[in-house]
């Protein structure tokens, strides 16, 4: 396969990179509603959503490549 069907996670602890296909990433990102923030660049929200599907609280983290 060619790189272009992969996504790229780098592990912050070391250097060992792990690749996931587009799909398994599209997938997390559906089922967690991860999202981005146009207020601030680079920003992630991680939802806190309960059984029922409410949303409470949301994180989020900022990456820096």
């Amino acid at each position: 396969m060619t790189s272009s069907h992969f996504q790229m996670f780098e592990i912050e602890t070391n250097t060992t990179r792990i690749f996931f296909e587009k799909n398994q990433v599209a997938y997390l990102i559906n089922e967690f509603r991860i999202c981005t923030s146009k207020y601030w660049p680079r920003a992630t929200v991680f939802w806190q959503i309960d059984d029922r599907e409410r949303i409470h609280t949301g994180k989020i983290m900022f990456y820096d490549p």
